[in-house]
């Protein structure tokens, strides 16, 4: 009872040990007619009742105890989105510490749910109650489709621009405004808990109209509102993404005609170089003679070179060796009228402000935000954001400010200042105001220690810069010493400059083995159809669970795992469901697919899956054999776009004049692909690394990384316990490491539990005690004993106090290395507040197993006043 909460429902079914050593207590004898009889008639009842009323045990049934769980779970389900088995194990974990007799699995998972249903109910009448009737009325009309339309309002809403072009632009930016006129910007959300509208946003975006439309009235407007809140914030991204876009392109146009013109003007350039050389030829030879007749030398100039060919020479050597800088402005202020078309609903619609650096910039885009569709003088613009190259082409010959110069310019400043986030909109997500996620002033101060500790970095600067100095220094004096030694690296000298350059190694022929191989393992493998292997391989991992129902509700429709899988097959094939529809089963009906394919599978429902195979593939016994998981490699495979997309980027050495995406794979060295993720263009895949590896979730996620000691820099491995808890190792010996020696220190909670498993045995055995010793050492055994408790007659009782969990594997050798000594070992585990321990688990195993052998077991309960330590 006290180790599983409540009563088994056979009150036999326990150990024959256990039964043999409590009818030796009681004097009486175990016999089975005797225990059928208390199985079937009603005196375990009374015994229940009575055991429950002796160790201080209530019931469920009790008016106070269910309205307590029910408001804990209100509570919780308030301010989180938790899953209901996650709820389960908490309510369970609470009624446990909490002394309560725990009711049936079916009884609170019934309560659970009426919980969760009226705390969503009450979230959406809060959230509907904020909406005035107008604001009611436009959100349920956004389901409604107008006339001369395909889909619903909603759905032109979730549409995100796919053209990167002025009229994409426009269109984006128009959806902005949209969005806005819908009026929910005054509604204020920040006081309900993110997760829960975070779930609500979910539904909204990932339901197709069709099912927005069957919910309640208060649901369905709560699940829009924060769709449509949130949607400003998206679709201004999406604006800004397409305005980064459209920019770069124009800016590398004009990079590639500034680069055609070059090579077309090269003929041109030839001619003037030979009239030149024939000048300049003639000049010397005129500087020769004793007497410079101006007359006479240009008149065989102009019999040399003609004078229309010098003006020609002339003009054609100033436009070849004009500046870039010059000739981009020029080209750019050609493109004044594509601009326009998107600038005064740019500035019109997206509300930019600024840091410091960039307050004169963000004073220019103000200042010509009043200038759209009006005449007005522009004399008193601001001009404090020219740099120099814009300064000779703002104005005219006559000293005016011109305008097309002006709104190009604070274009292109508004470009580079959008991207160094000297400019920043403040509605936006990706674009908004860095510093806000920056800890300041008091608070930062607070957590400044704490935060280097954690990213082993000095709280003063310039250690840390001195650090880096001297590493780089030394790297650098390295790489001097070994270069000579390196016959694949040498230094060469391009265009007047010092390059590094590698030789790339030869590919090298497979042997006949290796092929032999391939023609092993290919008859080897089975010839099976792909929807079979997926289901196999379910029954392996299980990894179909991990497809959760958008709502996060568990669903109760039948063989779901097959209707996940068939919805996979058809995406990883890129065929239409329709190929793997068959409307005689049930979980393969159109219908069905296209539920699961709506509300089961997206991004977070595929990395929990992907995850699972990942930890299923490291328990393999083979794989040690390929690698240890403790190395990773990171490689970007391109593809091609073959149509317009904001999310896609270009790159004229992998995919010509066209568009493309990079899909950055993570793979260990075990084979195991344990992350992905789809960047546009051709991004470096070095700055992906730490941002994507810090949402790791299985083993060769966090593995697959290099680590050190910061006490005495040796490398440290991260190892997945048993118990299936992270934790570092030293690769090697670490006696030195200082903190190796203090962590060998006890902790006041492991000194406190082993006193009070003591003095708990010295009350037990009262005067039969000779002795009690603490730290007792057995060389021969390698153990030291917590505590030893001698009797009288010389029996001794070995103590082992135990915080953390253990394998049952370890405790069985330390439980029979005592016993082989004839030395009695009692176990003390400690049974946290928390909940950490739950049926069913380690400890599960480890208790049943040492009650099994006939050992002594003590559960320490520690609160926050005080511990106690009752016997068995």
């Amino acid at each position: 009872m006290r180790f599983l909460g409540t009563f088994l429902l056979n009150p036999l079914d326990v150990p024959p040990n256990v039964l043999r050593f409590v009818a030796r207590q009681l004097g009486v004898q175990a016999k089975q007619v005797k225990l059928d009889r208390y199985r079937q008639g009603e005196t375990k009842w009374d015994h229940q009742r009575d055991i429950g009323q002796t160790y201080g045990y209530r019931v469920f049934s009790e008016p106070a105890v269910w309205i307590g769980l029910i408001r804990f779970l209100m509570a919780r389900t308030h301010l989180q989105a938790e899953s209901p088995s996650l709820l389960l194990d908490r309510a369970t974990a609470r009624l446990y510490e909490h002394n309560i007799i725990l009711p049936g699995v079916t009884t609170l998972s019934r309560l659970i749910a009426r919980v969760q249903e009226r705390s969503e109910t009450q979230l959406c009448d809060r959230l509907v109650a904020l909406l005035s009737p107008e604001q009611r009325e436009r959100l349920v009309t956004l389901l409604s489709v107008p006339e001369r339309a395909k889909v619903s309002s909603f759905e032109q809403l979730r549409q995100a621009p796919i053209s990167i072009s002025a009229q994409g632009l426009v269109g984006a930016l128009k959806r902005v405004e949209r969005i806005r006129q819908v009026g929910v910007r005054t509604v204020n959300l920040r006081s309900f808990p993110t997760q829960r509208l975070d779930t609500l946003s979910r539904i909204g975006l990932g339901s197709k109209t069709q099912t927005l439309r069957r919910l309640t009235s208060s649901r369905q407007l709560a699940v829009l509102l924060v769709t449509v809140s949130r949607l400003e914030a998206s679709a201004l991204d999406d604006a800004l993404t397409v305005l980064d876009s459209l920019l770069t392109d124009v800016f590398n146009r004009i990079e590639r005609q500034d680069t055609e013109q070059k090579l077309a003007s090269l003929p041109s350039l030839e001619e003037a170089a030979r009239s030149q050389n024939q000048l300049t030829r003639l000049f010397l030879e005129h500087l020769k003679t004793e007497q410079h007749d101006f007359d006479a030398f240009s008149q065989q100039v102009l019999t040399l070179v003609s004078k229309d060919v010098l003006e020609r020479t002339v003009q054609a050597i100033a436009e070849l060796t004009q500046p870039t800088a010059d000739r981009h402005i020029e080209q750019l202020l050609a493109r004044y009228s594509y601009v326009q078309q998107f600038v005064p609903t740019l500035l019109h619609t997206v509300g930019f402000e600024a840091n410091r650096s960039g307050q004169p910039l963000l004073a220019a885009i103000n200042a010509l935000r009043t200038l759209e569709r009006r005449k007005k003088d522009l004399s008193s613009l601001p001009t404090d954001w020219i740099t120099g190259r814009w300064g000779k082409h703002l104005r005219s010959a006559a000293g005016e400010v011109q305008r097309s110069a002006y709104t190009l310019g604070v274009l292109e400043q508004l470009h580079l200042s959008l991207k160094r986030r000297d400019l920043y909109v403040p509605a936006s997500d990706k674009f908004n105001d860095p510093r806000l996620r920056l800890l300041s002033g008091p608070r930062w101060a607070d957590l400044k220690v704490e935060v280097c500790r954690s990213l082993d970095l000095d709280p003063d600067p310039a250690v840390v810069l001195a650090r880096l100095e001297r590493q780089l220094d030394e790297t650098y004096h390295l790489l001097a010493e070994r270069l000579p030694e390196n016959a694949s690296a040498s230094i060469e000298e391009v265009d007047g400059k010092s390059r590094l350059v590698l030789q790339l190694d030869e590919a090298q022929d497979e042997p006949p083995s290796l092929r032999q191989l391939h023609k092993d393992v290919a008859a080897r493998l089975p010839r099976i159809d792909l929807p079979d292997l997926l289901l196999e391989v379910h029954r392996w991992t299980g990894f179909a669970d991990e497809f959760q129902h958008l709502s996060e509700r568990r669903s109760r429709v039948e063989h779901l795992p097959m209707s996940v899988c068939a919805v996979l097959l058809s995406e990883a094939c890129n065929v239409s469901l329709d190929a793997v529809v068959q409307p005689e089963r049930e979980a393969l009906r159109s219908s069905r697919l296209s539920w699961v394919s709506q509300n089961y599978v997206r991004a977070e429902t595929i990395a929990a899956a992907n995850a699972r195979l990942v930890n299923f593939q490291s328990t393999l016994p083979d794989l040690p054999a390929w690698g240890q998981g403790y190395v990773a490699s990171v490689d970007g495979l391109r593809f091609r776009v073959p149509v317009k997309s904001i999310y896609s980027g270009q790159n004229p050495k992998y995919f010509g004049v066209g568009s493309g995406v990079t899909y950055v794979n993570f793979v260990a060295d075990q084979f195991t692909s344990f992350h992905g993720i789809v960047v546009p263009g051709t991004l470096r895949d070095s700055p992906l690394d730490m941002p994507t590896l810090k949402g790791k979730r299985s083993k060769a996620d966090i593995k697959a990384q290099t680590w050190h000691c910061k006490f005495c820099g040796v490398p440290m491995t991260p190892r997945m316990g048993p118990l299936r808890a992270w934790y570092f190792a030293h690769q090697r010996d670490a006696s030195a490491c200082p903190f190796e020696v203090e962590s060998e220190k006890e902790s006041p909670r492991h000194q406190e539990l082993k006193h009070a498993a003591a003095e708990a045995l010295r009350r037990h055995f009262k005067d039969d005690v000779a002795s009690v010793e603490y730290e007792v050492r057995f060389p021969h055994l390698r153990r030291i004993a917590d505590a030893v408790i001698t009797l009288k007659d010389g029996a001794r009782v070995a103590v082992e106090a135990q915080l953390s969990p253990l394998t049952l594997d370890l405790l069985q050798e330390r439980t029979n290395s005592y016993v082989r000594d004839d030395i009695e070992i009692v176990w003390v585990f400690e049974e946290r507040a928390e909940g950490d321990l739950k049926p069913g688990g380690l400890w599960d195993a480890c208790r049943a197993w040492l009650l099994e052998e006939g050992h002594v077991v003590l559960t320490a309960r520690f609160t926050a006043q005080q511990s106690a330590l009752p016997l068995p």
